[in-house]
């Protein structure tokens, strides 16, 4: 509180400077209280404040591109950017087939979120196939060539992609396809990708584990221009269970949208992911304090 020093005497100036201690005074007094007042409120505006900063302290994760299966997936994340979990299905079915054997929807969500490597060698031990590591990641390159350069954005993919770099809200890629097979998949749509930075596949040095275990999304969050001070103001879009689980480990929200019928998956997955939707056109970007679509 403001103090009033002895003045030599009581005349106008002296008066005047009482007064003046004594409203110095009371305005530290109100000025201590509003304080008080404001960082109460503060602590429980903070999350909001935090969710609504421009672009800054929001951050969403794309798995990469996504299938269009229930119509959109993956969300940023594995999700659903371009058609690709169908192209894959298509593309390892035709490998198996020579063989006599079919590609299952219990061996692809397996794979899902996996490395190439990782994912021949699940592949061929599910399928008891007959070739080695080698031989399925040649096989199945020769057929992603022709089939991936054709990949199509899913519903709703673009609009949203578009709305969250219009507010420069940080967008970043985490994928478990290679670097090469990544530029392979997203060929026709170079623009659209230069709004993610940045992009992290899994043959980055920073990834020692695939997912379901955390390393691409924390990798992506570190890499950020402008860090997040926590993993939970990162919002993960997946369609695979690996991913969903990945995201969960890392800390971050995470929206599911499943590239397969929502019966094939984990119910714990389900469960455990913070929204589920059969179709990215279905996601309001204002339930996670982004900014609304300008068009409605």
């Amino acid at each position: 509180l403001a103090i009033s020093l002895p003045l030599r005497s009581f005349g106008i100036g002296s008066f005047r400077a009482f007064w003046y201690g004594q409203l110095s005074g009371l305005v530290e007094v109100v000025a201590g209280v509003i304080g008080v007042c404001f960082v109460q409120l503060a602590n429980c505006l903070l999350p909001f404040a935090l969710a609504f900063a421009a672009g800054a302290m929001l951050f969403v994760v794309f798995n990469e591109i996504i299938p269009e299966i229930s119509p959109q997936n993956r969300t940023m994340s594995s999700w659903y950017v371009i058609d690709t979990e169908s192209i894959y299905t298509e593309c390892l079915q035709i490998l198996c087939a020579p063989y006599g054997k079919n590609f299952s929807t219990e061996t692809k969500l397996q794979m899902m979120g996996k490395s190439s490597l990782e994912a021949g060698q699940i592949l061929i031990r599910n399928l008891n196939l007959p070739m080695t590591d080698e031989e399925f990641l040649t096989k199945s390159n020769d057929i992603y060539q022709e089939a991936f350069p054709s990949a199509e954005l899913l519903p709703g993919v673009g609009r949203l992609i578009q709305h969250l770099a219009s507010y420069n809200i940080p967008m970043a890629i985490g994928t478990g396809s290679s670097h090469e097979l990544f530029l392979l998949k997203t060929s026709g749509h170079r623009e659209l990708f230069r709004l993610f930075d940045p992009v992290i596949c899994t043959d980055a040095t920073e990834i020692r584990l695939t997912k379901p275990e955390p390393d691409v999304f924390l990798a992506c969050a570190e890499k950020f221009p402008n860090p997040p001070l926590s993993m939970s103001q990162c919002l993960v879009f997946e369609d695979g269970e690996n991913g969903v689980r990945a995201a969960i480990a890392a800390g971050m929200k995470v929206v599911l949208v499943p590239s397969l019928p929502l019966s094939n998956y984990d119910q714990s997955v389900i469960q455990h992911a913070t929204l589920t939707l059969d179709s990215l056109l279905k996601f309001d970007p204002a339930e996670f304090g982004l900014p609304p679509f300008d068009d409605i």
